[in-house]
């Protein structure tokens, strides 16, 4: 979508006057996102909403993240949806950090059935890449990643 645009942020509409792309962001073939699906959006005024502050802690492993998103969901283990099947509604689900590496946060998908699954044990995949991962700590919502990546739908995937 090529700017000027309008966005809703705190139930106010802004301006988006110019979109930032990731430099390595591609297509595939069929229009979709190769990876690096993370955009910048330059408002026309500055928004009152408070932005969401970044976890720099370096103690993420064993921490739960809330992973969010508008896209594709399936059972883990399930087949994939096909095109245009269960996209468009927002999820949100839960998942354990497993390990950091450099800027990477990684967790696994683990079966309802285990001893280490969580309530809402959940997976992102397609169409959710660009959404926030978040953590709480000590009451305090953070962003500690961007979606990007992974694999889907099996249990004992890592993403």
């Amino acid at each position: 979508m090529k700017p000027p645009f309008s966005v809703k942020i705190g139930g106010r509409r802004h301006r988006v006057v110019k979109v930032l792309l990731n430099p390595c962001y591609s297509f595939r073939k069929g229009g979709y996102p190769e990876g690096a699906d993370l955009a910048i959006l330059v408002l026309q005024r500055a928004s009152r909403v408070r932005p969401v502050p970044i976890y720099n802690k370096q103690d993420e492993v064993g921490k739960t993240i809330e992973i969010v998103g508008w896209g594709d969901s399936t059972k883990a283990g399930g087949r994939k949806p096909r095109d245009g099947e269960g996209g468009n509604k927002f999820r949100r689900g839960q998942n354990r950090v497993t390990s950091v590496r450099g800027n990477t946060v990684t967790y696994v998908m683990d079966r309802p059935s285990s001893s280490k699954a969580l309530p809402l044990e959940a997976i992102a995949w397609s169409g959710d890449s660009g959404g926030p991962a978040f953590i709480k700590d000590k009451g305090t919502t953070y962003i500690a990643g961007v979606n990007s990546s992974g694999d889907c739908c099996r249990y004992g995937v890592e993403d």
